[in-house]
């Protein structure tokens, strides 16, 4: 009877370096989307912006109480004061972006300012038609009745009337809406200018590629092998 063959057991095999191999990272282009952010000055024109709003609701104010008009569409539109709701958020925002580069953040400061910079176009038209419908002079008039002790009882409007009318100058409410126009027009640079600055940060983020990690393996290694006692096959169980 021949024996059995010799069982044969397959051992992988391990190479174990040595030497730690160096990692190569590439270059982030995340943080360069943060460098093009802060390099739009986010605080400080957001500091400006708020600056802004707070004369606005000033003039806002100052209109609203004293130089009261019929004809004045600023007033009866309240643009210098929901307006001011927007320029206060965007303001807000601008100045924490650079504080907290958050990516969430980042897309609220740059939709607010977009948004901002409508309302600032918006709220400049309002006040050129309104400087435009503003006269330089003011003319008001009074209506007075010739009414005598025996006409007391009778029909007033059986009675001649005349009317008397005053000038004044307008030149205060022309130099408030001026103010107003002038600041508006800053208020629509800054928004533009940091909307072009969230535009571009989120151009260069969205071009960033995934990071890739190269672990080079060029150092020569001595093979360990494995190899455990081999299993003895006994003839009796017939395998």
């Amino acid at each position: 009877m021949a024996s059995p063959p010799a069982a044969v057991i397959m051992v992988p095999q391990w190479t174990v370096n040595t030497k730690p191999q160096p990692m190569f990272f590439p270059t982030s282009r995340i943080e360069e989307s943060y460098k093009i952010l802060n390099k739009g000055q986010p605080k400080a024109l957001g500091t400006t912006q708020l600056v802004l709003t707070l004369l606005h609701i000033s003039l806002g104010t100052l209109g609203t109480f004293f130089l009261y008009s019929e004809f004045s569409i600023s007033t009866y539109s309240a643009i210098c004061f929901w307006g001011a709701l927007f320029y206060i958020i965007s303001g807000s925002l601008s100045i924490a972006v650079e504080n907290n580069p958050y990516h969430s953040l980042i897309n609220g400061f740059q939709a607010m300012n977009i948004l901002s910079s409508v309302v600032s176009l918006f709220a400049l038209a309002i006040f050129i038609i309104d400087a435009y419908f503003t006269g330089p002079m003011i003319i008001s008039y009074d209506y007075y009745d010739y009414i005598t002790n025996d006409d007391i009882y009778s029909n007033y409007s059986s009675h001649p009337s005349y009317a008397i009318y005053s000038y004044r100058s307008n030149g205060f409410r022309i130099s408030v809406l001026t103010f107003l126009i002038i600041s508006t027009v800053l208020q629509f640079c800054v928004c533009v200018s940091l909307s072009i600055v969230g535009c571009k940060y989120a151009s260069h983020r969205s071009n960033a590629r995934a990071q890739v990690f190269v672990v080079p393996n060029n150092h020569p290694s001595s093979a360990v092998i494995i190899n455990p006692n081999p299993y003895k096959v006994s003839p009796s169980n017939g395998v």
